[in-house]
């Protein structure tokens, strides 16, 4: 699915003129296996070793998109010999129940248990748009698709719990790679504030700011050319 899209199969074809490519779908969606359990992020980034090492991957530098920062920043507090660069899209140092005291119901997590099941659901266009507001929208039709797709409600509403209360403030001063940090100026998923934090964490981490209100630039978007050049520049130096 992904490689009939044109956001995954424009990157995958970007990237694999300079580097090999490993993708880590986690326990519950993708293609590993669809079982049910709680989230834990050391239990992911052990996870994540386990694929490398299958895989051969002995140092590598690393992305991670959204949510898939906690995996990822535990990864490099875990094994900081492994990572020789993170580069982290629209990342957040704490869920939105941490952010503030009197936080309001998550209506994403609402989205999800109303219509996450249906392909043509209006509360899964709802949550696409509120990650993608700027579009284009058959690109952000093609998100929702593969995202349901891949993630049953239950897992997904597992995640949203976990998302909403983590934190990885603990973990910011361990990490010992490079880190690029891009995050779009006017998200509203995870703010920018959030973005800035992570920055002022992470020894050394560069911020780079995308002109754009989507949560990830999509194919098609104004930006997307630099910020595929800026994270292929960074990963592969």
């Amino acid at each position: 699915m992904e490689w009939a899209y044109g956001l995954h199969r424009s990157w995958s074809t970007a990237m694999a003129l300079t580097t090999r490519h490993l993708r880590f779908d986690n326990v519950g969606s993708g293609q590993s296996e669809r079982v049910l359990r709680d989230l834990d992020y050391e239990t992911e980034a052990r996870d994540a070793a386990a694929v490398a090492d299958a895989a051969g991957f002995d140092r590598f530098s690393a992305m991670s998109y959204s949510g898939g920062c906690m995996t990822a920043l535990t990864f490099a507090a875990l094994f900081p010999e492994r990572l020789t660069r993170l580069a982290i899209v629209g990342g957040y140092v704490e869920g939105r129940t941490r952010r503030s005291a009197d936080a309001a119901p998550d209506a994403l997590k609402s989205m999800i248990a109303e219509g996450w099941a249906g392909p043509d659901s209006a509360f899964a266009r709802a949550f696409a748009t509120a990650y993608f507001p700027e579009g284009p929208m058959e690109e952000m039709r093609q998100v929702q698709r593969m995202a349901q797709a891949a993630c049953p409600p239950e897992t997904m509403l597992r995640h949203r719990d976990a998302i909403n209360h983590a934190t990885n403030a603990h973990l910011l001063g361990q990490v010992r790679c490079p880190v690029l940090i891009l995050h779009a100026r006017d998200d509203s998923v995870h703010p920018l504030s959030q973005a800035q934090k992570l920055a002022a964490g992470i020894p050394g981490a560069e911020l780079v700011v995308l002109e754009t209100a989507n949560h990830i630039p999509l194919h098609g978007s104004p930006c997307w050319e630099s910020y595929n050049r800026t994270l292929a520049e960074f990963l592969t130096r």
